[in-house]
């Protein structure tokens, strides 16, 4: 019982300093829409994210910039979820989409779209793969280019370094791997941030 609530409180802590992390990232997010929107012309960017204030902060700051993308979330009905992504894939003018990647992980095709930003990491490694997987389906006729926003010293790079460890330990079996019921992958996760943060 000791584990599990000590499991749930790591848990809790880091969910939030990701969350405020994340929210730390939307400004530079906004530039490099920007920046990609202007230095292509018809190319258009899936924007990864995983929480409802970073995705609504994402979308009020590039409004402010003129821009206005689509959102897609677990909130938006089947028909909505449909319909979003008509327009993304149709409208000229609708370059720009901010995609929850959990919602946007299974039984969709983004293969018009050879472009994501990954603004908050998944703590489940496979949830990731089924994202970055989505814009790789039949019918890609472009290299796909997957970026992803980190914020050194912070959560994102201590966390961006175990997922690459893990990933060299237990090879193709990493697919399975849930970081957040690993209670030794959780404490180890609070241990490095906290030792950053004290140096």
């Amino acid at each position: 019982m000791g584990q599990a609530t000590d499991s749930l409180s790591l848990l809790g802590w880091l969910t939030k300093l990701r969350r405020i992390t994340a929210e730390a990232k939307v400004p530079y997010a906004a530039d490099y829409v920007e920046d990609f929107l202007e230095s292509t012309e018809n190319d258009k960017i899936a924007i990864g994210v995983h929480h409802h204030t970073v995705r609504d902060g994402l979308k009020m700051a590039l409004e402010a910039r003129g821009i206005y993308p689509l959102t897609y979330s677990g909130q938006d009905t089947p028909f909505a979820k449909d319909r979003i992504l008509q327009r993304f894939e149709k409208e000229d003018n609708q370059r720009v989409l901010i995609i929850s990647e959990l919602a946007g992980g299974f039984g969709i095709n983004l293969q018009f779209c050879a472009n994501t930003l990954i603004l908050e990491r998944q703590w489940n490694y496979a949830d990731e793969e089924q994202f970055v997987s989505r814009f790789h389906r039949n019918g890609q006729k472009k290299a796909v280019v997957a970026d992803f926003v980190l914020c050194e010293n912070t959560i994102d790079s201590y966390f961006h370094d175990m997922v690459l460890e893990k990933k060299a330990i237990f090879g193709e079996t990493i697919g399975s791997w849930d970081f957040t019921s690993d209670y030794t992958s959780l404490k180890e996760l609070a241990e490095r941030v906290t030792a950053g943060r004290i140096r």
